[in-house]
């Protein structure tokens, strides 16, 4: 990933959300992002905390891939210059299964709870997600696939 991509990341408790990277520190292998949202706080991040914001080609999603999806929205808040947005969460693929039109279907579940100190109580909280298309799921790259696009 690389400056002016449209990105997740991570931000507070396990919750992902739409950013575009500013610059790359390839000494703390940490982005520096703009949220969409207008938040000022925690644009730092570390590599390990980034997906690019577009869907995983069919070969790098199966069972057992840590992925993030989308799970609730939240409100603007206008007196603190903030634009509303869509959560995203880091979960794990625990079943694929092909619909009648042949498109694969992928569920799963969150791979962090309140013992890790993730907020579970925001209204459209769901432990597990079911029935997503590719195109609504995102893969954080690898170390490999990150250095392999800075060389």
């Amino acid at each position: 990933p690389k400056p002016g991509d449209k990105v997740l990341c991570k931000w507070g408790d396990w919750q992902f959300f739409d950013s575009t990277i500013l610059s790359f520190d390839e000494a703390k292998m940490e982005y520096y992002v703009e949220w969409d949202d207008q938040d000022p706080s925690g644009r730092h991040v570390p590599i390990k905390h980034l997906a690019v914001n577009k869907p995983p080609d069919e070969d790098e999603i199966g069972m057992g891939t840590m992925c993030l999806f989308h799970q609730g929205q939240y409100g603007a808040a206008a007196h603190l210059g903030r634009l509303a947005g869509v959560r995203w969460h880091q979960g794990k693929i625990t079943q694929i299964e092909t619909n009648a039109a042949g498109v694969k279907l992928y569920s799963g579940c969150h791979t962090k709870d309140a013992n890790d100190g993730k907020w579970v109580t925001y209204k459209d909280y769901c432990p597990t997600f079911h029935g997503y298309e590719l195109d609504e799921l995102r893969c954080r790259p690898t170390y490999s696939t990150f250095f392999r696009a800075t060389l």
